[in-house]
């Protein structure tokens, strides 16, 4: 049977095989990107301290390298991003405890922190109260963006980090936290103790490998700072308010495996709950049932489409007064 393609206002139903969490589902996304992180760097630091290579073969080999490196970091933020909406594991403490733990391997980046206001990014996605606009808006160039949207998102949930244990209040405005506060607080705890964890483990390597640690390290962070400041725009750059209109979802063949099926951003929005590798089919499912007929619903097929949306005529969303 066909659906309706009425969609003002209400997310159609899933058959239930589409909302399915799968254990190896979880364990290859959270495999997939902590091999791209790990294989890479491990690669890097060999080519930094022991590659018996001239330097300028080290250097054309290190560059790439570098770059799936950093993309292996950013999607540890996304197996971070999926353990606080529960998609790792049925339970949804198990699910955020992985998601707690392989995001702490990103220098800087607290998962608690952001999935404070993420829920409410969710629940006001371009929309007055929408933390991310608060974000994002400021930087009205690709170079701001490029260079200062990850560091400032990670500063806000660092800060938020330490609301959470000092116990203090967030906006009235917020969505209600992941879990109850005492919850909440334990794992700002956990996030933190794991992040100085692997923090020290990163200061140790580069003490006694002081160049091997900046080439797989300190190098590939810096890549991940720099893709994931842009990857908001990708998403929400040039949307709207309401649903099937508030999120991007780009459908090149790259991005599948680039995020590991992460670049259906729209389809995320809709069904929060759904975890990323069935993305793909809620896609195919909403196209055949024509729920993408509407000529606004944004959808991008490009990598270079996707890509101009981080240049300065795109503009992130202005909450509507």
């Amino acid at each position: 049977m066909t659906a309706s393609v009425s969609i003002d206002g209400k997310r159609p139903q899933l058959p239930r095989e589409l909302q399915q969490k799968s254990g190896l589902g979880a364990a290859l996304f959270v495999g997939f990107a902590t091999a791209l992180w790990l294989i890479p760097a491990a690669f890097a630091f060999w080519l930094a301290t022991d590659a018996p290579w001239p330097a300028w073969a080290r250097v054309v080999a290190w560059l790439p390298t570098c770059l799936i490196a950093g993309q292996g970091l950013h999607l540890l933020g996304w197996v971070g991003h999926e353990g606080f909406h529960f998609n790792l594991h049925d339970n949804k403490r198990v699910s955020a405890v992985i998601g707690t733990l392989f995001s702490s391997m990103i220098i800087g980046f607290m998962q608690i922190g952001a999935s404070i206001s993420h829920k409410t990014h969710h629940a006001r996605t371009n929309q007055p109260g929408d933390p991310d606009i608060e974000i994002f808006r400021q930087f009205r160039t690709f170079t701001s963006r490029l260079l200062l949207g990850r560091v400032t998102c990670n500063r806000i949930y660092l800060r938020n980090t330490a609301r959470m244990l000092a116990g203090r209040e967030f906006p009235e405005y917020w969505a209600r936290p992941p879990f109850r506060w005492p919850t909440m607080r334990r794992f700002a705890l956990l996030n933190v103790v794991a992040s100085l964890t692997f923090l020290a483990l990163y200061l140790r390597i580069a003490w006694a490998h002081p160049f091997g640690a900046l080439a797989a390290i300190g190098a590939t962070h810096l890549t991940a700072v720099l893709y994931t400041g842009l990857r908001s725009y990708v998403e929400h750059a040039g949307t709207k308010p309401g649903e099937f209109v508030d999120s991007r979802t780009r459908t090149a063949p790259f991005f599948a495996v680039w995020y590991y099926f992460n670049n259906y951003h729209l389809e995320h929005h809709l069904y929060p709950s759904i975890p990323c590798y069935r993305l793909p089919a809620v896609h195919t499912w909403l196209r055949a049932n024509g729920y993408f007929d509407r000529a606004d619903v944004p959808i991008e097929p490009t990598v270079v489409g996707a890509y101009a949306y981080t240049l300065g005529n795109h503009q992130y969303p202005e909450a509507p007064a």
